[in-house]
């Protein structure tokens, strides 16, 4: 009896499975490739694999679920803010100072040109600001109103003129965006450029300093990342680019959803 072949699958797991930008890219995969695409939970215990899928882990992975051990381990030092800030430092990527030790970041305080110091992450894992805690000049241990936080990583302050995000894949840039003002949006936060304090990503009129995508390059390179968006600040005083971090699952809708798709698709040859 002819055994039934069975149509090649791709599957995706998110990190988590309300993940908007993977539902947007299963959504533009279902369009591209006509097959099959699939979110499967990384802790299903009923998923039935087989060996035609096609898979993509979006954001953080489950060693139970990940055959490539070295690419989880690097997808698990991007997510974590002190690890990355380690490889980055051990491979010549600019990158603000940091330090793990209270008693420095506090000393950088005394020593501050600026009113904003730098940044304390209570979390080392997190993203859209969450976790962090600005840290001032003056602030004093145990005085209200100016205490000095606790935390697992501090961050020094630099002063940025722009702030970017460059989208790589397969160690090639597919997409820039800059963080622009959002139009009507008051109490705006210049220091923590997210959505929820007045930032939205623009790909229109952009200015972009030397070496910006080079840079970005580096950045995915130095942790053997395949894809990410690598989000870089330049100060202008200094004529030079800072690498913050790489997201491993960035936010997708759109034409950045369109780019990641149309890359996978060509990757996996499906």
């Amino acid at each position: 009896m002819a055994h039934t072949v069975k149509k090649q699958r791709l599957i995706i797991t998110p990190y988590k499975m309300f993940s908007a930008g993977a539902k947007h890219l299963q959504e533009k995969l279902k369009e591209l490739t006509n097959k099959k695409v699939l979110r499967v939970k990384k802790t299903s215990t009923t998923f039935n694999p087989r060996e035609s899928d096609k898979h993509i882990f979006w954001g953080k992975c489950d060693e139970a679920w990940w055959s490539n051990k070295e690419e989880e381990n690097q997808k698990n030092i991007a997510r974590n803010k002190l690890k990355t800030f380690k490889a980055f430092k051990e491979h010549g990527i600019p990158h603000p100072e940091w330090t793990e030790s209270i008693e420095e970041a506090y000393n950088w305080c005394k020593a501050s040109d600026y009113e904003l110091c730098g940044f304390a992450r209570t979390l080392l894992c997190s993203h859209s600001g969450n976790g962090i805690i600005p840290f001032y000049h003056g602030c004093e241990y145990g005085i209200e109103g100016r205490v000095f936080p606790s935390a697992k990583l501090y961050v020094k302050y630099i002063k940025k003129e722009h702030e970017y995000r460059i989208h790589i894949f397969n160690g090639k840039v597919i997409d820039i965006q800059q963080k622009k003002r959002k139009v009507g949006f008051e109490n705006r936060n210049n220091q923590i450029r997210n959505h929820k304090n007045g930032w939205v990503y623009c790909r229109e009129n952009i200015t972009k300093p030397e070496g910006l995508e080079e840079l970005a390059i580096q950045a995915c390179a130095c942790i053997n990342l395949n894809y990410g968006a690598v989000d870089i600040i330049y100060n202008k005083k200094q004529n030079k680019c800072y690498v913050l971090e790489i997201n491993t699952a960035p936010g997708l809708i759109n034409q950045t959803a369109n780019l990641y798709a149309n890359n996978f698709k060509e990757y996996l040859n499906v």
